[in-house]
């Protein structure tokens, strides 16, 4: 029977995320954002997910990806927060791990952060604050993440557990040759953010408990946010936003079923406001809850920026790749570097793949048992014999 979820982390990118996700694990069935309900008894299950590091305004962004959280108190939503500058630097070092970056730290540091805590938040005002953060059924701390996690576990009714320690970045020498100037700069920079994480600090301390709404949470979010579906992402998400996104045989066919041994066009449009920006469209395909692959857009004219105005780019899955099952299929716009995501579709597009078409040779074979896995590609074979 499907059911609401029980609890939400909203996962701010680069706030110990993976260590509370390690405690999580053993309390709930964890599960990755996706756009539907999820099969389980209430309690039991804890969606998690970055939601486009957005609460409201974009398609990824969690209101938009879950309707049910509005108003209801059976979905307890909870996340953590960090200091606003230690924030910024780890998330240059992850950029500089695992992206070509090669811009400094300073350099850097006058760049907007994406997924600072006023933007994650959807905080624009300090008279904001105590509002915001009173959606959530729970906001613990990184910097105190022992003590947040023991409340969290009163709070859920779990057992208090060790928070194991995850992902301690390496840095270099340039945090502590950053001069007084700038880390005046950034401090300037993170200012709204700095008053929401004290405000989340006195929160944990006990000096000021936040009061959690219960049946008004995020309600004063999707009132300032309520555009009509078509417009969703277009007033938060400048950048550009997605159209349309279809798959397709190639030809008549849009809605399936798919023979295996055919291409699958997948077709987006997007608008683009802001030439300036990296706008790079990509395509997910997933199989039994799971990402089979991404892929994104590589130009064949060795540019990586898109004009401003509409554009449409499609890709082809090959014959003989899918397996006979069903998939589903995401597209998104991304800045790649670093990563930003500027929206997503709109819900995920199904496609059923079904046997081949005609009597050609296929992955198969003569093999009449489903095929276990995701994939079945169609390899070139060679046979060789030595005479007796």
């Amino acid at each position: 029977m499907q059911v609401s979820l029980a609890y939400i982390f909203y996962h701010i990118p680069k706030t110990a995320g993976t260590s509370v996700k390690r405690v999580l694990n053993k309390w709930f069935v964890l599960e990755r954002e996706l756009a539907r309900p999820v099969k389980s008894r209430p309690g039991t299950v804890c969606m998690t997910g970055h939601y486009g590091g957005r609460l409201a305004g974009t398609n990824a962004s969690l209101l938009s990806r879950d309707s049910r959280v509005v108003g209801n108190p059976d979905v307890k939503v909870f996340t953590f927060v960090r200091d606003p500058v230690s924030h910024f630097i780890s998330y240059y070092y992850h950029q500089m791990r695992h992206s070509n970056l090669t811009l400094s730290l300073a350099e850097f540091s006058q760049r907007a952060f994406e997924f600072s805590l006023s933007k994650t938040l959807n905080i624009k005002h300090e008279e904001e604050i105590e509002e915001r953060l009173s959606n959530f059924f729970f906001v613990g701390l990184t910097e105190d993440i022992e003590s947040s996690i023991a409340l969290l576990a009163e709070r859920v009714g779990k057992p208090p557990l060790a928070v194991p320690k995850e992902r301690v970045g390496i840095r270099d020498e340039q945090v502590t040759t950053l001069s007084d100037a700038e880390l005046e700069m950034l401090e300037k920079k993170f200012a709204l953010d700095r008053k929401i994480f004290d405000r989340v600090r006195r929160s944990i301390s006990g000096e000021a408990p936040l009061v959690w709404k219960g049946a008004d949470q995020f309600r004063d979010i999707a009132a300032k946010t309520a555009n009509p579906p078509t417009s969703i992402g277009k007033k938060e998400t400048a950048v550009a936003f997605i159209d349309e996104f279809y798959v397709s045989d190639g030809a008549s066919n849009f809605s399936g079923p798919f023979a295996c041994d055919k291409p699958l066009h997948l077709h987006l449009t997007f608008t683009v406001h802001d030439a300036s920006q990296r706008v790079q469209p990509a395509f997910r395909v997933c199989w039994n809850e799971q990402t089979v692959f991404t892929v994104g857009y590589t130009p064949g004219d060795g540019s990586d920026r898109f004009a401003e105005g509409t554009h449409t780019v499609s890709a082809v899955i090959p014959p003989h790749l899918l397996n006979i099952s069903q998939y589903e299929l995401e597209a998104s716009l991304c800045d790649p570097d670093p990563v930003q995501r500027w929206d997503i579709s709109e819900s995920l597009v199904t496609a059923e793949i079904v046997p081949p078409s005609s009597d050609q040779p296929s992955a198969a074979g003569d093999w009449k048992s489903p095929f276990p896995g995701p994939i079945r590609p169609l390899l070139a074979w060679q046979k060789s014999a030595k005479p007796q």
